[in-house]
């Protein structure tokens, strides 16, 4: 008896479809939001963003709260992508990325300064016509 004989057929074909429109997302945007992050960004002493000017506190923690709901559901799918097809880990990792918690930044810039990872990021910056990171690199 095959793995997956209890899932419909239907369910499958969206899950595929799903995944590959993730995973196609995932390669477009990336290197968008790569280009779009300050050069400092992963500075050790970089200032904490503020609040955008003119947004109210209202606005910014609702918008903060939808972000952390879309990291979450990005957190579980991914993992459901671990068996079904599609990119799991990959959405899981964007999911922990758009999620806000404390220590974030920490664990983001212990993870951006490793030299392979710095040389990466870099390489599609450089694509994208921008400045490289300015970073002290870890090992």
């Amino acid at each position: 008896m095959p793995l997956l004989d209890w899932v419909p057929a239907k369910t499958l074909m969206i899950a595929l479809g799903l995944s590959a429109v993730i995973s196609i997302a995932s390669l477009a945007l990336a290197p968008l939001a790569i280009a779009r992050l300050p050069v400092d960004y992963f500075q050790p002493d970089r200032p904490p963003r503020k609040l955008p000017e003119g947004r109210q506190p209202l606005v910014h923690s609702t918008l903060t709260a939808l972000r952390n709901v879309f990291g979450i559901f990005l957190i579980v799918a991914g993992a459901a992508m671990v068996v079904l097809p599609g990119q799991g880990l990959l959405t899981m990792v964007v999911g922990v990325a758009v999620l806000d918690f404390p220590g974030k930044h920490d664990m983001v810039n212990a993870l951006g300064r490793r030299p392979v990872v710095m040389r990466s990021l870099n390489w599609i910056r450089a694509k994208t016509h921008k400045p490289p990171f300015v970073a002290q690199a870890t090992v």
